[in-house]
């Protein structure tokens, strides 16, 4: 009985963890901005103009990426759209 409560109490304390760490990201994560249309359909101050783009892209060409300064690559010469 004893070693069946003290497993209990380990798992109900790493429940309690779990909760507290998801309501510390809830509450120090920003929000982004609302972008909206504001007041009279006008959009806020905030959001992007006319002149955004509709279609974009994102390309990678010849990419070496490693964790940290004095480590080997861990992606060598990539390359993508």
């Amino acid at each position: 009985m004893f070693q069946y409560t003290t497993r209990l109490s380990a798992e109900v304390e790493a429940r309690f963890t779990s909760v507290e760490r998801i309501n510390q990201t809830i509450e120090h994560t920003p929000q982004e901005t609302d972008y909206t249309a504001g007041k009279a359909g006008k959009a806020s101050k905030s959001a992007p103009g006319p002149s955004w783009p509709l279609h974009g892209a994102v390309t990678f060409d010849d990419v070496t990426v490693r964790y940290r300064p004095g480590l080997e690559p861990v992606l060598k010469k990539l390359s993508f759209k």
